[in-house]
């Protein structure tokens, strides 16, 4: 049965400060900082009793990053190497397609991570969702 919109809740989320070009995070891959937000979102939730089955993570400007951006933040964080992974490219909107599509897979029972990971002048963002 799957859930309607409203039903769908935010249970942490977390980013890093807001960078500038060349600051302090250059030395930073983009994945690096999207696994440093995935934990500190996991880290305001009891883990025990969430299960992370799938992450969707937006990325603009992948060059240079190597294959599977998300997978990279994901298991930097830790999670296990068997959650799907799907890294979104729109140059623009990428993080709010990745919130846009974690949205529809929790209409359909699936917990999930999205947000978006950055190497610009704003960081990544990381939202944990799902039922407990």
């Amino acid at each position: 049965m799957a859930n309607t919109a409203s039903s769908i809740v935010i249970v942490s989320m977390a980013r890093t400060p807001i960078a500038k070009f060349c600051g302090s995070f250059s030395t930073l891959k983009a994945s690096e900082l999207g696994s440093i937000a995935i934990r500190g979102a996991l880290d305001k939730v009891d883990t025990q009793k969430i299960h992370i089955p799938e992450a969707i993570m937006g990325n603009v400007v992948s060059a240079g990053m190597g294959q599977a951006p998300c997978r990279q933040a994901v298991l930097g964080a830790g999670l296990s190497d068997a959650t799907i992974c799907t890294t979104i490219n729109k140059v623009c909107a990428s993080g709010m397609k990745s919130v846009m599509m974690a949205s529809q897979t929790l209409m359909f029972n699936n917990a999930n991570v999205s947000g978006k990971k950055r190497k610009r002048d704003d960081p990544p963002i990381a939202i944990i969702a799902g039922g407990m």
